[in-house]
């Protein structure tokens, strides 16, 4: 899970992805061109490839190879400025592969073992797009999905599926200005969750930085006049994360430095500039 945070988490995201993209480019290169000698070969040596293993493992790992470099190329997408044209492509890639080539997403779960993994990172797409509609329904039907998977095991595998595509919901609705139903479906999801467990803390972790940019996109859409409300909307947006740190001291380094480095946006909005000095930060941050 890449639950954003600050500039130097994007670079490094960037630079995870375009290493992985490359491995996943060249992988698929040495498929296309191992099949492209299939071709070539004689009866008796096709009947010893086949016999072997050899063509089928080829024709599994190239779609193989290409769904995963489709997560990939999403998690580039993160890294490029929202509503950027260089977003358009490997979105579409994402999609139409999907929905098109693969027909994954139409593909029953229980035949491919892929159908809700597949909706998930085509709702995810979409919403980047800024197709909310189609992200919505592609996102909900993902967790539905999961859902109804028969088996305890496969289900229990899966449940990242369930936690992506709830919190792809809270960032659609976001986006779509419904900052009190982003926030309403994110305490729903919250409260399902075991409190101040250990190994939960990640992911409390990145659903308190989800919470803040809730609050910070409804401030930023105020008009200039609404200053008090956009104020208190700012302060709020910290608050989670606060929350957080008292509850788990252990991290509270971890988190009091994403905090730290996400108050100068917060200070842009009021000020027009970041008018906190480092030691004023950390003053307020403690």
């Amino acid at each position: 899970m890449f639950r954003g945070g600050t500039a130097e988490d994007f670079q490094a995201l960037a630079r995870i992805t375009a290493q992985a993209l490359g491995v996943f480019d060249r992988l698929i290169n040495e498929l296309i061109a191992a099949e492209a000698k299939i071709d070539s070969l004689t009866i008796k040596q096709f009947e010893k490839s086949a016999k072997s293993g050899h063509i089928e493992r080829i024709e599994e790992l190239q779609p193989k190879a290409r769904y995963f470099r489709l997560w990939a190329s999403y998690y580039r997408c993160l890294t490029l400025e929202p509503g950027s044209v260089s977003l358009v492509a490997p979105l579409k890639e994402i999609v139409d592969y999907l929905n098109e080539e693969s027909k994954l997403t139409t593909i029953e779960h229980r035949n491919s073992h892929y159908q809700a993994q597949s909706l998930l990172l085509a709702g995810m797409a979409y919403r980047l797009l800024g197709s909310s509609d189609r992200a919505e329904d592609y996102l909900f039907k993902a967790g539905t999905v999961v859902a109804a998977i028969p088996d305890f095991m496969e289900r229990h595998d899966l449940k990242w599926v369930t936690l992506f595509s709830a919190l792809e919901r809270v960032k659609n609705f976001r986006d779509r200005g419904q900052y009190e139903m982003a926030v309403r479906t994110l305490d729903e999801f919250q409260s399902q969750l075991p409190v101040n467990s250990p190994d939960q803390f990640s992911l409390h972790f990145a659903l308190a930085l989800l919470k803040g940019t809730v609050y910070r996109a409804h401030a930023l859409a105020l008009p200039s006049d609404a200053s008090a409300e956009r104020s208190q909307l700012l302060l709020t947006s910290r608050q989670a994360l606060i929350d957080l740190a008292r509850e788990h001291p252990r991290y509270q380094d971890e988190i009091y430095a994403t905090l730290f480095g996400l108050l100068g946006d917060v200070e842009d909005l009021l000020q027009g500039g970041n008018s906190l000095q480092s030691l004023e930060n950390a003053i307020f941050v403690k």
